[in-house]
């Protein structure tokens, strides 16, 4: 336990620094905190480098990375405050839901980190996402504490707003 906080403690370090040396600079805007921005692998195999900027991303994949993260942050929030029914319109339509009746009640999430797993294009893209969910009551099919998704962005119309799509696998 006492490796795995230090791990933690090493990796914020590096963040805090990446984000630090690029908001310096003159180069690209850095991510946001928390968002680590990697470059996608061919095998399908999620990278797991360093946080923070990658250089190897183009410009188009680290704005949309960004703008995904953002949506991902927004979602839990509404989530948490207004219900998942209400949160659901950032979602693909199949998971959208108009009842909060049943349902987990968020208390409070946060996004962990953020790769990205899969590039198709910027209209069609999967990351893969740690977060970090407290609930009132059951999560049902969700973990109170850690959860790792994969999530599909779609773009809805060319140049619509992201729609995020969860699920357990790529």
């Amino acid at each position: 336990m006492r490796r795995i906080m230090r791990c933690v403690r090493w990796i914020a370090a590096l963040t805090a620094s990446a984000l630090l040396m690029a908001a310096c600079s003159s180069g690209p805007q850095a991510s946001p905190p928390g968002v680590n921005v990697s470059p996608p692998q061919e095998s399908g195999v999620p990278h797991h480098a360093a946080p923070g900027p990658a250089d190897s991303m183009s410009p188009t994949q680290e704005h949309a990375v960004s703008a995904a993260a953002l949506i991902l942050r927004r979602y839990l929030d509404e989530w948490a405050s207004d219900g998942p029914a209400r949160a659901s319109r950032h979602l693909v339509r199949a998971q959208q839901v108009t009842s909060d009746r049943n349902l987990p009640r968020l208390v409070s999430g946060t996004v962990e980190s953020v790769e990205l797993y899969r590039w198709h294009g910027a209209s069609r893209f999967t990351l893969a996402v740690s977060m970090r969910l407290r609930f009132d009551g059951t999560p049902m099919a969700w973990t109170r504490g850690e959860n790792e998704r994969f999530v599909t962005v779609r773009r809805e119309g060319r140049h619509g707003r992201y729609l995020l799509e969860f699920a357990t696998g790529p």
